[in-house]
């Protein structure tokens, strides 16, 4: 009779537990909003980005469809279509073109760089709820600041005619991630790269001057680009 119970118990929770698995399957993955609902303030790190890594400057424009020297004027984190991600859309003033027939000096673009933080409606009015997304790897760009940029669009532009400056409605993303954002500060360049051994790493504190001349340079017709995967 003994062993009868507990054979029945058994299968009891045999049974259980295939239908919280079968439900935890039908729920699917949390987004970062239910996160935040239940915690108040729920942070991610972002693992860092897989995406090849270019050698050097000219590897790097040869891989742009745009490169530019430009100024952000404001940004904005937007959650992602799915809410599991997100990222933070930066409106920069273009101040001086090297690459592309994309955009022209005054013109505005959207830069777009993982990362960010945004609010939701809490559970009480006077208690809102935070999601925040971390990528120490890719060092956020700020207001008011100039940078040089290396870019790729994130889709097609249109092509429409009576679209003036149909680029402003076409999100860039820096080609390389990280390796396509250089802060102009004091003088010197900064990388925006955090990954220690990136190549890109050798051009941080060097002097504008110097570095605007190779940005022309790397801006020229090249060769097919080689990309080199390198581990993180």
């Amino acid at each position: 009779m003994r062993k009868r119970i507990i054979l029945v118990c058994t299968m009891a929770m045999t049974v259980v537990a295939i239908m919280v698995l079968a439900r935890a399957q039908d729920i699917g993955p949390v987004t970062l909003r239910e996160r935040a609902l239940v915690t108040g303030n729920y942070v991610k790190i972002a693992s860092a980005s897989q995406t090849p890594m270019f050698q050097d400057l000219d590897q790097l424009g040869a891989a742009s469809t745009l490169i530019i020297k430009g100024t952000v004027r404001e940004n904005i984190s937007k959650l992602s279509a799915d809410g599991n991600f997100i990222s933070t859309n930066y409106t920069v003033v273009v101040d001086q073109v090297f690459k592309g027939s994309l955009v022209t000096v005054n013109d505005s673009i959207t830069v777009s760089i993982p990362g960010g933080k945004v609010g939701f409606r809490g559970r009480t009015p006077d208690k809102p709820a935070f999601a925040e997304v971390k990528a120490p790897w890719f060092k956020r760009m700020e207001d008011g600041k100039q940078y040089y940029l290396f870019l790729s669009p994130d889709r097609p532009a249109p092509t429409t005619q009576n679209i003036p400056n149909p680029s402003g409605l076409v999100p860039f993303l820096p080609t390389g991630g990280p390796q396509g954002v250089f802060e102009v500060a004091g003088g010197v360049v900064k990388t925006h790269s955090g990954r220690p051994l990136d190549p890109v790493r050798a051009y941080n504190n060097a002097a504008v001057s110097s570095f605007n001349q190779q940005v022309v340079v790397a801006a020229q017709p090249h060769s097919p680009t080689v990309l080199v995967p390198v581990d993180h």
